[in-house]
């Protein structure tokens, strides 16, 4: 196999605009374009859409980390949040996202750049390592200046690395 070239853009800012998450049991398919390395098209179940996650700015992002064990490539994928204020909002938002253990979340994040990637779903391994809710904590700090939210880390791991995508999110 010959190595693809790279050329360093000029620009790139970290961060992470959107997230919008999915049941995975919600999703359909999703099918690579012309490019065969980015996802064009998100199908969802009948009347299922994509929710978008708020968090607090400059407090969202995802790592993918490749890994070798035993000569076998595999990818961990993480995706951790923050955000602020305890609520009845926040809690049901912290417990469906809990509660969907069983087929896991998809998630479609929008990066600083306008890039969006798609984690939790894989062209060869589709749904079977969705992101699944691995970690968190919320509480209200001590004094008056500390944090008072939740933070949420969502992971998984796949033997694909996660793709671009240039669908359009369905969203109701």
């Amino acid at each position: 196999m010959s190595l693809t070239a790279y050329t360093r853009p000029c620009k790139s800012i970290g961060g992470v605009r959107n997230i919008w998450l999915a049941d995975a049991a919600d999703v359909d398919t999703m099918a690579l374009g012309s490019s065969v390395e980015t996802i064009d098209t998100i199908t969802m179940e009948s009347a299922k859409v994509f929710t978008l996650f708020t968090f607090d700015k400059d407090e969202a992002e995802y790592k993918i980390t490749p890994v070798n064990e035993a000569g076998a490539i595999k990818y961990d994928v993480e995706l951790s949040m923050r955000s602020k204020k305890l609520s009845d909002t926040l809690r049901t938002a912290i417990v469906e996202i809990a509660t969907l253990g069983e087929c896991g979340v998809i998630a479609v994040v929008e990066d600083a750049n306008g890039n969006k990637i798609v984690l939790g779903y894989g062209i060869s391994e589709l749904k079977t390592r969705a992101l699944q809710l691995t970690g968190g904590e919320a509480g209200t700090g001590k004094a008056l200046n500390d944090f008072n939210g939740a933070v949420l880390t969502l992971a998984t791991d796949t033997a694909e690395y996660p793709r671009f995508t240039t669908a359009t999110v369905p969203v109701s």
